[in-house]
């Protein structure tokens, strides 16, 4: 048994055509009808996924960069950012007049400058009125007026400027970790990250998934595309970068595929034979 894991944005699901490619989706049942088992790893919440048809069918989700594990019909694992400093880090991103959005395993909470940031972007992929409407109801994204001090698992923030972004790390709680953002906000570079608790990443995520499954290290692959994937693309046996990932991660990847849209998680199964 051979344990797989697959980013979703711009590793599953392509950042040009905005979904998950036929070949991905036949190339990923194929593994499983195989006995394999597959894994949808991101830096999405649990509730997330909704538009992923694909993570319905999978054998588990390790979600929020590796803070949470949903398996069997139910979350196994998740590992809180404690409430204090969650606050800690909403007034520092605040003082820095900066963006964020904390996220639990199903919902999320964006402050004001991040929702205006949000919404700014939905209405340019969702031209129609009633096409953003509809997407508004299905993201379990609310208002920072509605946190009611939920178990927190992962802060996704956003800078100005990367010299705003370098003054929050410095100053950040030395029990967190921050990587550079993934998906969306992947092209922000420097000035966007993502914070878990310092010891989870999508790394430690893995881990616990294929301990979980009674599953072997020597037996894994990793899907990824953005530097939010880098320690998953470490921890696994065999790293698979996206054709689309980013410079970094293809240095570090055992084997560079092709990009979504061109059958890269196709293409990859077929070249390394793990089918």
């Amino acid at each position: 048994m051979k344990c797989l894991f697959f980013d979703v944005d711009g590793t599953l699901k392509s950042d040009k055509t905005k979904v998950v490619p036929e070949s991905a989706k036949e190339t990923v049942r194929a593994l499983m009808k195989a006995g394999h088992k597959c894994f949808i790893c991101t830096g999405r919440s649990y509730k997330m996924l909704w538009n992923i048809d694909l993570a319905k069918e999978m054998s588990g989700v390790v979600f929020d960069n590796g803070a949470g594990l949903y398996m069997d019909g139910k979350i196994i694992k998740t590992h809180p950012i404690p409430q204090k400093i969650v606050e800690e880090v909403r007034e520092q991103v605040e003082a820095l007049n900066g963006s964020y959005t904390l996220m639990s395993w199903g919902d999320a909470w964006m402050n004001k400058k991040e929702e205006a940031r949000r919404l700014e972007r939905w209405h340019k992929r969702f031209p129609s009125q009633e096409e953003f409407d509809a997407h508004l109801i299905r993201m379990p994204i609310g208002s920072i007026d509605t946190y009611n001090n939920e178990e927190i698992l992962k802060i996704d923030v956003v800078f100005d400027t990367e010299e705003k972004a370098e003054i929050f790390r410095e100053h950040m709680d030395p029990s967190l970790y921050y990587v550079y953002a993934g998906g969306a906000n992947a092209s922000l570079g420097k000035k966007s990250g993502e914070i878990v608790l310092k010891g989870v990443n999508k790394g430690t995520g893995v881990k616990e998934a294929v301990k979980y499954v009674g599953g072997s290290m020597e037996d894994t692959y990793a899907f990824g595309d953005s530097m939010n994937d880098l320690d998953m693309i470490k921890a696994v046996h065999t790293g698979i970068v996206m054709g689309n990932g980013q410079d970094e991660l293809k240095k570090i990847g055992q084997y560079v595929t092709d990009t979504p849209e061109d059958d890269g998680i196709m293409n990859a199964v077929k070249f390394l034979k793990i089918l």
